[in-house]
């Protein structure tokens, strides 16, 4: 099974295995591509939150700008018409803010990090992962079981 996450320039790809999880992720940053067994995967994760604090401080000063334009303007008994541009574009920057942020759960292992979209996709594949730990921990105790018991013969 095969579940992809995309937001911005960042491009996820779960590749579900009988043993093991495939990780492949493109970014405007690079590229990697790993592999983890489901039985090294962990079950604590960190956030990660990528976002453009550039964009969010200069949203709001051309907001409290174009705020103190217009306050200005409206107390001096001065028309309004044409002193919001700095307002709006601060509005602009911190909606462009809001929309490029991207939040991530982390999962560290032995080999890399794994990285999931916090989107609709995101507890699907939580809840795939651990599905598939739980088997293989299942399936890994049965074949134990199975040695031990030949072993004792």
């Amino acid at each position: 099974m095969e579940i992809k996450q995309k937001k911005l320039s960042n491009q996820h790809t779960f590749t579900f295995n009988e043993h093991s999880l495939n990780f492949a992720f493109k970014n405007k940053s690079g590229a990697e591509d790993v592999d983890v067994e489901y039985g090294t995967f962990p079950d604590k994760s960190s956030l990660l939150i990528e976002q453009n604090d550039w964009l969010r401080n200069v949203g709001i000063l051309w907001f409290l700008l174009g705020a103190l334009n217009i306050g200005r303007a409206v107390f001096s008994d001065n028309p309004v018409t044409g002193t919001g541009l700095w307002l709006f574009l601060g509005v602009i920057c911190l909606i462009w803010f809001a929309v490029t942020k991207v939040r991530y759960s982390v999962f560290k292992t032995e080999t890399s990090n794994i990285f999931v979209i916090q989107n609709g996709q995101h507890d699907h594949i939580i809840d795939e992962i651990s599905k598939r730990k739980k088997h293989n921990y299942c399936s890994g105790m049965v074949m134990l079981m199975l040695i031990m018991t030949l072993k004792a013969k």
